[in-house]
């Protein structure tokens, strides 16, 4: 392992910081993932599907 790496590695308090990150990012996931497959959406995402293939342009 890099020296560098491993002291950081050593003297880092950040456990809890990282755990709270994580978190957030999973609660994230969650909520952008249920927002993209809500059926309130779900004429927006057909309208916006066909977009390539609209000729007026």
């Amino acid at each position: 392992m890099n020296p560098i790496f491993r002291h950081a590695a050593e003297n880092s308090d950040a456990g809890p910081m990282m755990g709270v990150l994580t978190l957030m990012f999973m609660a994230c996931f969650a909520y952008w993932t249920w927002w993209a497959y809500a059926p309130s959406h779900a004429q927006a995402h057909d309208a916006a599907s066909r977009l390539p293939l609209d000729e007026e342009a």
